[in-house]
């Protein structure tokens, strides 16, 4: 398994973490370290890739171009408004919700 992620402008606070669980599972994250103001939209699109190993890095390199890492201000994207609400006090957990038209 492969992870294309692209050839963006990474920062110092960007962090990308691949892991194993007791599962047959892998864990990965990315986590941008930007500031998100209140009503941006930050955009990641990247690849997961399965193929036999002497193959990865020629499959990968054709994926690269088609990443795409951007932020929106609010208002630059057309789509439904979305409302998020937390959970519960005890938890920083939180879900989104489509919001109701106005």
């Amino acid at each position: 398994l492969t992870v294309v992620h692209g050839r963006h402008d990474f920062s110092a606070t960007d962090l990308l973490r691949y892991g194993k669980a007791p599962r047959d599972v892998t864990v990965m994250s990315l986590i941008d370290g930007r500031t998100l103001p209140g009503g941006n939209t930050l955009y990641n699109r990247g690849y997961l890739i399965n193929d036999r190993f002497l193959n990865m890095e020629d499959r990968a390199v054709e994926w690269v171009p088609e990443t795409d890492r951007q932020m929106f201000s609010q208002g630059e994207l057309t789509g439904r408004p979305l409302k998020a609400f937390k959970l519960d006090d005890a938890s920083n957990s939180f879900t989104i919700a489509v919001a109701e038209s106005t």
